[in-house]
């Protein structure tokens, strides 16, 4: 007797939610601008790490104009720059606030800087 009500209060259960509408969240409008509000400019915050990895050369990439070996470090800042100077262009008018900060490392007790 008592498998029976379990099993009738399993197919209920089922049955109850097979029949009930699937709900799902779509924000995408907020993302796209179409929801109507006034929203703030995005912030975003750039933190550069100014380790001795900078220095190195032996990732092989090479300046796009002049062909040369370029550093780890201005292989980043180009991609800053190109990143940024994409910001306020026709193809992305609207406002972005953004920040930069540089971390330097900490020598202190024969630390040679880097995350590791």
């Amino acid at each position: 007797m008592n498998t029976l009500r379990t099993l009738r209060l399993a197919l209920a259960l089922l049955i109850g939610l097979s029949v009930a509408p699937g709900a799902s969240a779509d924000d995408l409008d907020i993302f796209l601008g179409l929801s109507g509000g006034s929203a703030d400019a995005p912030n975003v915050m750039v933190l550069i790490d100014n380790g001795p990895n900078w220095a190195r050369q032996s990732q092989g990439w090479t300046d796009p104009v002049t062909g040369a070996r370029i550093t780890q470090g201005v292989a980043e800042l180009q991609a800053l720059q190109q990143v940024v100077s994409y910001l306020g262009t026709p193809s992305q008018p609207d406002p972005v606030n953004l920040g930069f900060g540089m971390l330097t490392p900490n020598s202190a007790g024969g630390s040679t800087g880097g995350g590791y």
